[in-house]
C-alpha cells in the first residue's frame, strides 16, 4: 500500500528516520532552496548595481542545487569558492561596489562549512535571513558580509 503523504506532503509522511534526515529534516534536503532563490533574487531587484552571491564549493543544496531556483544574471552574480580561499573571495568582492552575501547551510546551529580562519566573517556580518527545516536539526542562512570586506578588515 503507498502512503500518498510521500507524494503529496512529504514532511508528514511516515519515513524512516534514516531517509527523513536525507530528504526533510537534515542537511541534505533541498527543502529552503526555493525560498533562498526568492530572497536573494528580491534583494538584488531591490539594489541598484545587483549584489554579489558567494557559497562554498561543497556537496550540500546551496552549491548543488540554487542553480535549479535562481540564474545569475546581471544583477546577481553567483561565486563559489573552495574552504581555504573564502576570505580571499571576499576581500576581492570587498572592493566592488555590490553588496555581497554569503549563504550557507546550518546543522544544529553551527555554521560548520565555514572554516576557523573565516568565522570572524560571521561575527561581523549580519544574518539577515535564514530557514529552518522540518525537525528544527538544519537549515539555511544568509549572510550580508560588505561590512567585513574591506580589505582592511580582512586579517
Amino acid at each position: 500500500m503507498v502512503n500518498w503523504l510521500i507524494l503529496t506532503d512529504l514532511p508528514k509522511a511516515p519515513l524512516p528516520e534514516i531517509e527523513r534526515v536525507q530528504f526533510v529534516s537534515g542537511w541534505p534536503s533541498g527543502y529552503g532552496l526555493v525560498e533562498l532563490a526568492e530572497y536573494l533574487g528580491q534583494r538584488s531587484r531591490q539594489t541598484p548595481g545587483g549584489i554579489n552571491v558567494v557559497r562554498l564549493k561543497a556537496p550540500e543544496p546551496v552549491y548543488l542545487g540554487l542553480d535549479l531556483y535562481l540564474k545569475p544574471s546581471s544583477a546577481i552574480v553567483i561565486y563559489s569558492t573552495d574552504r581555504a580561499s573564502l576570505v580571499d573571495e571576499l576581500s576581492r568582492l570587498g572592493r566592488t561596489q555590490r553588496p555581497t552575501f554569503l549563504v550557507m547551510s546550518v546543522e544544529n546551529r553551527q555554521r560548520w562549512a565555514v572554516p576557523a580562519t573565516a568565522q570572524f566573517i560571521l561575527q561581523c556580518g549580519d544574518r539577515v535571513w535564514s530557514y529552518v527545516r522540518t525537525g528544527g536539526i538544519s537549515g539555511l542562512a544568509v549572510y550580508q558580509v560588505d561590512n567585513c570586506l574591506n580589505p582592511r578588515n580582512v586579517r
